[in-house]
């Protein structure tokens, strides 16, 4: 297969002024940065008439005059003549193409030898016959076909008896728009004080947008300071057959009311950049479409992105997306259902508060890159395209660990990517701090590092008891939650201090690490979570003095561990528990380092046959499926899939580098990949969960969506599996 392939998308394309040509668009350049070395995006452009003249730039290879039925013919023969194209994916809309319902698409698709996809934009229930025919021939074209929606797969299905296994949902794509600034924009568009409603768009009379105008007299009669922005210019096919008679009608609806002062028309056709910094600006955002067969929407899935509390019109695509307490639902061509719903939110900040956080976290699937990454899942199964999340490895940035620390040590809870102080501190996360930063200082010291590491590890030591166990929670106050902490984070406390006393640390930073080290040390033997028990052995092996007690230690840990093995396990449960539950990979790696530092062979047993159980039960279709915290797996039961936790992901990770080294088997390499793609991408959701922005991991993954917020313990996993191959050659 040639790197250089290429997928073509038939679609109108930019400078043409069309949501689909934007769609397009962005779905091409979403393609080409993720996946460029793979796959080829490149543009049939479809243009209105053969009077239509756009500068296209050099993505596009080809156009046809849409409503001549010949242009499609002829364009199927110049494709099948390309070697190089590999998948052809129509954006389809009716009234895009020629004939009745589109239906001169069916002379191209029907003379293509390329693999098709067609994404459908729009899903009419009930439809006529010739709708019929002509949507069920399309699809029996096409290899497969995406729609925006689960509600339009079961339009698909159950209507057009389209068989539910060719039928993908692919969420609309959104640009990654980072919440605030607000004020910043109402400065820039001289609307500093106000309450800003924004609907924006290409104007047609079927946005609806004189409900919200003609609710607008009882609203400011209340709330004086709101300003309703309409943005966008009318649609060119309106405009072409009317001018601008609708815009014209709603100022003058506005004037009549008395409201015209609370009335903005921003009348051009937006950039994307001006599309955010409105949406940024916006309080509330309105859509009063009247369309209530509506499949998808551009203007609501732009608005989920910004994170922005919403009033929406019931369609077919809002209820789906909307639903679940993540906008206000209302119903079509009602002014008085938007002055309710506009009162009852404008008196209510914290509604305001839970609608936006929860359309954010709703919205992270739709982001470009995870579109980007559905799109490529499906053409590789209609092609073989040779797929990988990632062709080289992300670099490293601290940043965001960074941000989450302060003057004490790193905070627990983010919102988002702000850090949340109220939620204190554990030990937990200070000790895998401490290995993030003293690892870093093994490969890239810097003075900031090391006041980070001197941070953590002041923090360890401040945590530390009379007898050398750890507290693990504290206040935001530097007090302590509970009379001693968990055995879990005993374990993990002692391998930060093994990993920071082999490190080129300062002296005093060195003597430090060994001293509170040799505090715990009488402590391992209390430990009887095997998880605790992996922790502690990670940080013997770590500890750079393999004296007579580190070894015996060691020895007696794993020991202990290899006899729960083999009290637990039968030929088809290689475990050393009843159940699976968190951080499990941890004990694999913790037995093969002992075997590596002990020369005991069966420890490698032991620790080859329990990572190639969690091999067998995790890595699903070359995706890592990490047992979910609600409800875990145990022995003979069904097991949970969700919530999965970056833990997971990392601690896999560097069990399989750990086990490429020691057992030296090959298929651990490609399954170390895996487990790390899960980050970006190669998961259930295919959602990126490191945000380039912050450079912060995501706290988990639900059935539906991303928990958006960036907390310690997610970060540092990344971190630490990240700084794991980036000592091996795997990329």
């Amino acid at each position: 297969m040639s790197q250089k392939s290429s997928v073509v998308f038939v679609s109108s394309f930019p400078p043409r002024e069309c949501g689909i040509a934007t769609f397009s668009k962005d779905l091409s350049e979403s393609i080409y940065k993720k996946f460029g070395h793979l796959m080829k995006p490149r543009i049939v452009a479809l243009n209105e008439s053969g009077s239509s003249i756009y500068n296209y730039n050099h993505k596009v290879i080809d156009q046809i005059n849409a409503s001549e039925i010949a242009d499609y013919e002829k364009l199927a023969d110049r494709l099948n003549r390309k070697h190089r194209i590999s998948v052809v994916n129509v954006q389809h809309e009716f009234g895009l193409f020629g004939g009745e319902y589109g239906e001169y698409l069916l002379a191209f698709l029907g003379k293509l030898k390329k693999d098709a996809v067609t994404t459908f934009h729009t899903v009419l229930p009930e439809p006529d016959p010739k709708r019929l025919e002509v949507v069920q021939n399309i699809c029996g074209n096409c290899k497969a076909v995406v729609v925006m929606t689960e509600a339009a797969k079961e339009i698909l299905v159950k209507e057009y008896m389209i068989p539910p296994e060719k039928v993908c949902v692919v969420p609309h794509g959104v640009p990654e728009i980072v919440p605030g600034k607000k004020e910043f924009f109402k400065q820039k568009y001289r609307l500093a004080g106000k309450t800003v409603l924004l609907t924006f768009g290409l104007l047609s009379r079927g946005k609806g947008i004189e409900y919200v105008i003609k609710a607008l007299p009882k609203v400011v009669s209340q709330h004086p300071e709101v300003v309703y922005v309409c943005a966008g210019e009318t649609h060119p096919k309106v405009r072409a057959h009317e001018g601008e008679s609708y815009r014209n009608e709603l100022e003058l609806l506005a004037k009549e009311l008395g409201v015209e002062e609370h009335v903005k028309f921003f009348n051009k056709y937006l950039s994307l950049n001006e599309l955010i910094e409105l949406l940024q600006m916006a309080d509330v955002y309105l859509s009063p479409s009247i369309d209530k067969n509506q499949s998808c929407s551009g203007t609501t899935s732009y608005a989920m992105a910004a994170g922005k509390a919403a009033i929406v019109t019931r369609s077919k695509y809002n209820e789906e997306v909307y639903g679940g307490e993540r906008g206000i639902l209302v119903a079509v061509e009602n002014h008085q259902v938007f002055e309710n719903a506009l009162l009852k939110l404008l008196r209510d900040p914290d509604l305001i508060q839970k609608l936006e956080n929860n359309a954010f976290a709703y919205s992270r699937k739709m982001v470009w890159p995870n579109v980007a990454n559905q799109y490529a899942s499906i053409y590789t199964d209609i092609h073989d395209f040779n797929f990988d999340f990632l062709n080289k490895l992300p670099k490293l940035s601290y940043t965001h660990m960074h941000r989450l620390t302060d003057e004490f040590g790193i905070i627990q809870f983010a919102n988002f990517f702000e850090p949340n102080p109220d939620s204190g501190y554990t030990t937990d996360d200070n000790a895998r701090a401490l290995i993030v930063a003293t690892q870093a200082m093994e490969t890239t010291p810097s003075i900031k590092m090391e006041r980070q590491t001197k941070k953590y590890l002041n923090f360890v030591e401040y945590c530390q008891m009379q007898d050398g166990w750890f507290h693990n929670i504290v206040d935001s106050n530097h007090n302590f939650l509970d009379r001693m902490g968990s055995e879990d984070s005993f374990g993990r406390t002692m391998w930060s201090l093994g990993v920071a006393s082999r490190a080129n640390l300062p002296v005093l930073l060195h003597n430090k690490a060994l001293t509170i080290f040799d505090r715990a040390f009488p402590q391992i033997s209390s430990l009887g979570s095997p998880r605790a028990k992996a922790f502690a052995l990670l940080g013997l092996a770590a500890y750079p003095e393999k004296d007579e007690r580190t070894l015996k230690t060691m020895s007696k840990l794993s020991d202990s561990l290899v006899h729960q093995f083999h009290e637990v396990a039968d030929d088809n449960w290689h475990w050393f528990e009843e159940s699976l539950t968190y951080a499990n990979a941890s004990i694999c790696e913790a037995i093969f380092n002992s075997a590596q530092v002990l020369e005991n062979q069966e420890y490698l047993k032991v620790a080859t046959k329990s990572l190639d159980m969690l091999s067998k039960e995790l890595i699903l279709q070359n995706t890592l499926m990490p047992v979910g915290h609600y409800g875990w797996y145990k022995k003979g039961e069904e097991r949970s899939f969700f919530n999965q936790q970056p833990i997971e992901a990392g601690t896999m990770t560097t069990a399989y580098l750990k086990g490429l080294e020691v057992a030296k088997k090959e298929d651990y390499k490609k399954n170390a990949k895996i487990s790390f793609e899960w980050f970006f991408g190669r998961n259930s959701l295919n959602c990126v969960m490191v945000d380039k922005k912050s450079n912060g991991c995501y706290d988990g993954l639900s059935p539906t969506e991303v928990n958006v917020n960036q907390g310690a313990e997610s970060t540092l996993e990344y971190l630490m599996a990240r700084q794991a191959l980036g000592r091996v050659a795997l990329f």
